[in-house]
């Protein structure tokens, strides 16, 4: 059976006229709606959901989600997929998002065509898409109805699934043990630099009644013999390129502020540029091995450790903090950047902006504790557990590599199930 997405399966976005506008957003709601930023490949991130009035709900019952529906991004980073998995509460898509679900489950596994759309095969029909014509960002859906495939029987179909699941479900698996460190080592940070209960003597520093001070700087107590610096006298801070280098067919990707996510960088929603223009921005702003990079604009605040040892990316509208030289101290500074500390001083610094942007200048003066005998022990006291959740993330990064490319052979049955 050839599989036409279009003809074959239930295809829905949202009517034009029925877009919604920032402003008509709430703060808080029974009813949500999902954008392209809540599409986070492998599932949808119901906490990065907008909210919306039951009235805007209702009046699109075509696109109010159901549980296992497939998201599909068509406007700006073309082509993410979302899988509605325990959905919470009534849900709807904005805009730039197709509904897709299944019509025919005798014939078709959903997950599937999921992971159909998150190979190769997929982008390629894309991109194939926008070179015959449709050279602004946008997807339409006469487009996505093109979108065909020889479908195998339902059978081969389960025995496909089942091998790329097994590979998706360690990856998954690896996701939630690196959520769970990564939450202790936010406890541990905050027990130590915001609540000071470290080590000391016999008990902690603050049971045992040791002097603390507030300090006007941070806008926060801190023991009476620490001191607070600016960020530029720990460590060198650069920012990204300022031009916008043209797309490229093949080359290198440059990563901006949108493409720094909670879960690490992604690289299918960049483009590529040449190496010429790449080697032009890393004259400025090289990244490096244990380097960390931090979004400036849009979406302010995302942190992510460059544990990489080959980098083929360069970066735009992103701030780069040269912590390879210094990796004694740089999981305090990657902890500090992720911390109340931050968000309360970006908050200040963005309190009234329409476009949201922090400036170089700002990151540079910005205020941190100097680093002292007890960042020193925090350090070595932590370090396995920053090299455990390196390493899982290593091994994703690998098992991801390893789906992008066996699912194209499976999918085509290049590669046969045994």
């Amino acid at each position: 059976m050839k599989l036409n997405v279009g003809r074959d399966l239930y295809l829905k976005g949202r009517i034009g006229w029925r877009g919604l506008n920032k402003d008509e957003y709430l703060d808080k709601s029974e009813y949500r709606i999902i954008n392209a930023t809540a599409l986070m490949d492998r599932f949808v991130d119901w906490d990065n959901c907008g909210y919306i009035s039951k009235d805007r709900y209702d009046e699109s019952p075509e696109i109010m989600l159901k549980e296992n529906d497939l998201l599909i991004s068509k406007d700006g980073t073309l082509g993410k997929i979302g899988y509605v998995k325990n959905m919470i509460g009534p849900t709807t898509v904005a805009a730039g998002i197709f509904v897709l679900r299944n019509t025919i489950p005798d014939k078709l596994n959903f997950d599937f065509l999921y992971h159909l759309l998150k190979s190769p095969i997929f982008k390629d029909f894309i991109f194939r898409n926008k070179a015959m014509g449709s050279t602004i960002s946008h997807l339409y859906q006469e487009d996505l109805s093109e979108f065909e495939f020889e479908l195998p029987d339902i059978a081969l179909q389960n025995d496909i699934v089942n091998v790329l699941n097994s590979i998706d479900s360690k990856i998954d698996m690896n996701l939630r043990e690196i959520n769970l460190i990564e939450r202790t080592q936010s406890l541990l940070f905050d027990r130590w630099f915001l609540s000071f209960e470290f080590p000391y003597d016999d008990g902690t520093y603050k049971s045992l009644g040791k002097k603390l001070r507030y300090d006007g700087k941070i806008k926060h107590n801190i023991p009476d013999s620490w001191e607070i610096v600016k960020m530029r006298d720990v460590v060198e801070v650069r920012d990204g390129t300022h031009e916008s280098p043209k797309p490229n067919d093949n080359g290198f990707h440059l990563i901006t502020s949108k493409h720094l996510t909670d879960w690490g960088i992604d690289f299918d929603a960049a483009y590529l540029i040449s190496e010429e223009d790449y080697t032009a921005i890393n004259q400025r702003s090289k990244v490096e091995t244990g380097d960390i990079l931090y979004s400036m604009i849009g979406t302010v605040g995302n942190v992510y450790k460059v544990e990489e040892e080959n980098i083929n990316f360069a970066i735009k509208n992103v701030a780069l903090y040269k912590t390879s030289g210094i990796y004694k101290n740089r999981n305090y500074i990657y902890m500090w950047l992720k911390s109340s500390y931050m968000r309360r001083f970006t908050e200040g610094m963005l309190s009234g902006s329409i476009q949201k942007f922090i400036g170089l200048g700002d990151l540079r003066d910005m205020y941190i504790i100097k680093p002292n005998p007890m960042i020193d022990r925090y350090c070595e006291m932590t370090k396995e557990s920053f090299d455990k959740v390196n390493a899982l993330k290593q091994e994703n990064q690998k098992l991801t590599n390893l789906l992008k490319t066996i699912s194209p052979l499976v999918l085509t049955q290049k590669v046969k199930i045994v």
